[in-house]
């Protein structure tokens, strides 16, 4: 059975030279896509992230989004979105519920990852997303752009946990969803289906990504689209 991280292998193999993601100025194909989402992978098991590690991204949307969801996969590692409109309260409760050891961070959220850094003790990698790198910070070009392309290996298996998506907390507090590759591979592929995708749609991501992956991203990937992201919802 394939596994999540086989999508980003498949296309850059079957739709090499085919735009996988656009935002702004940043036009990468799905061979440039699986190649860095390799060697993020690569990168962070040099850093000694490992099988059901969690690895948590506080960012807007974002193409290394794309990279982190189907890169973390390849190492076993654990990705979890968070909701960048979360109080700082929030933050913290979710970042120890779910034990994060590595939190990912666009250069927008610096002065609030300062903020609650003392409050999250498993944490213990910061990387950081942004145009040069930050002290006392991984940067996280360094990570995808700077080691092996190759697929890494790994004791990988399909009922293995990989994601996890919380809630808003409107109602109490945040609660994580866990997803496996078995129900993520299915959940797109019954997607796909259903809605009829083929391999030539360009979609607009507008919607938060921590919260419609599962909706857009990951049928789409399945289907070799292309991805056209919007940090945020812009009407001009």
């Amino acid at each position: 059975m394939w596994l999540i991280g086989d999508i980003a292998r498949r296309n850059a193999q079957v739709f090499a030279a085919k735009l996988g993601v656009v935002e702004g100025d940043t036009r990468l194909t799905h061979r440039q896509v699986n190649e860095r989402a390799n060697s993020l992978a690569h990168g962070l098991r040099q850093l000694g992230i490992k099988k059901g590690d969690r690895v948590a991204l506080l960012s807007r949307n974002d193409y290394r989004f794309v990279e982190m969801y189907f890169g973390l996969p390849k190492i076993g590692a654990i990705f979890v979105p968070l909701n960048f409109w979360s109080s700082d309260e929030d933050l913290v409760y979710v970042l120890n519920q779910c034990q994060a050891a590595v939190l990912a961070l666009s250069a927008e959220f610096r002065e609030t990852v300062e903020r609650i850094r003392p409050l999250i003790p498993t944490v213990r990698l910061l990387i950081v997303m942004a145009d040069s790198p930050v002290s006392e910070m991984i940067f996280y070009e360094s990570l995808a752009s700077s080691h092996p392309v190759h697929e890494p290996e790994a004791d990988l298996h399909s009922d293995d946990d990989i994601l996890i998506l919380y809630t808003s907390g409107s109602t109490g507090r945040p609660k994580g969803a866990v997803y496996t590759h078995r129900g993520l591979l299915h959940t797109a592929t019954i997607m796909s289906i259903e809605l009829g995708l083929r391999d030539t749609e360009i979609t607009l991501h507008f919607l938060p990504l921590f919260s419609s992956n599962l909706e857009q991203l990951l049928p789409l990937s399945l289907m070799g689209a292309t991805h056209v992201i919007l940090p945020k919802f812009d009407p001009v």
